[in-house]
C-alpha cells in the first residue's frame, strides 16, 4: 500500500489542495468545529477515485490505531508514516515540505479522528469554490476578511448573508453581495484536476477492490 501511494502521479489529497488541507489542520487548533466543516468540504472536493480510496483507508487506520497495544502504531505514528503519502506539495515547493512535516502528520490524525463526517456526505454537501478577487474588500464587521485584488478566495460554507472563506491560511467571512458581484464578472475557478489518466483512476479502483475489510486487521 505504501509503495502504491508513493507512486501515484497525483497524491491522494492532491497537490493543488495541499495548502488548503494544511490551513484546515492549523485551524483545528483554534476553531475545531469550523475546521471540520472545511475538512468535509475538502474531502468532498476530491475526485471520485481519490475520495473512495481515502474512505476505504480511514477505517483501517482507525482500527490499527485503536489496537496500538498489538500493532505498536498509535494515531501519531500513523500520521508520521502516512502524512507524506497522503499529502505532497508541488515539486518546486521545498520550503513547504520541510515546514509542514508535522502538520501533514496532524492532517492524517484529523482525518482519522473525524472520519464519521465523511460517511454522511450526500449531494447537498458542498465542494470547495475558488474565485479570484477582481476588486479589493475592506472588512467592516467582526470576523470578516480583508481582500486584496488578485487574492484567491476559497469558499466553503454559505449563509444567507455571508460566505465562510479561507485566504492564504486566514479564515473569516465575506458578504454574499461581494461574492455575487465577483461571480458576475468571472467564472468560479476549477479547483482540482481529475485523475491524470484513465490508468491512474483504474489503478486506484483496483487497489480498493483488493483491500480487505477493516475487520480483517483485527483477526490478522
Amino acid at each position: 500500500m505504501k509503495q502504491f501511494l508513493q507512486q501515484l502521479p497525483e497524491p491522494l489529497l492532491l497537490v493543488n489542495l495541499y495548502h488548503r488541507f494544511i490551513a484546515c489542520t492549523l485551524l483545528a487548533h483554534k476553531q475545531p468545529e469550523l475546521a471540520i466543516d472545511y475538512l468535509q468540504v475538502l474531502v468532498n472536493t476530491l475526485p471520485g477515485p481519490h475520495r473512495a480510496l481515502l474512505l476505504h483507508l480511514l477505517p483501517i487506520l482507525k482500527l490499527v490505531s485503536d489496537s496500538a497495544d498489538v500493532t505498536k502504531m498509535n494515531l501519531n505514528a500513523l500520521g508520521i508514516v502516512f502524512g507524506p503519502l497522503f499529502l505532497r506539495a508541488a515539486p518546486n515547493d521545498n520550503s513547504s515540505l520541510i515546514r509542514d512535516v508535522f502538520t501533514c502528520a496532524q492532517t492524517v490524525e484529523l482525518l482519522v479522528k473525524h472520519q464519521e463526517v465523511f460517511f454522511t456526505m450526500d449531494d447537498a454537501t458542498p465542494t470547495l469554490q475558488t474565485i479570484r478577487a477582481l476588486t479589493s474588500f475592506k472588512k467592516s464587521n467582526p470576523g470578516e476578511l480583508d481582500v486584496v485584488e488578485g487574492d484567491l478566495l476559497h469558499l466553503f460554507k454559505a449563509t444567507d448573508t455571508h460566505w465562510a472563506a479561507e485566504i492564504n491560511g486566514e479564515f473569516g467571512t465575506l458578504p454574499t453581495i461581494y461574492i455575487d458581484a465577483l461571480r458576475a464578472k468571472t467564472d468560479v475557478e476549477v479547483c482540482l484536476p481529475l485523475a491524470r489518466s484513465l490508468t491512474h483512476a483504474t489503478a486506484i479502483v483496483f487497489l480498493i477492490a483488493l483491500l480487505p475489510p477493516a475487520s480483517y486487521f483485527l483477526s490478522a
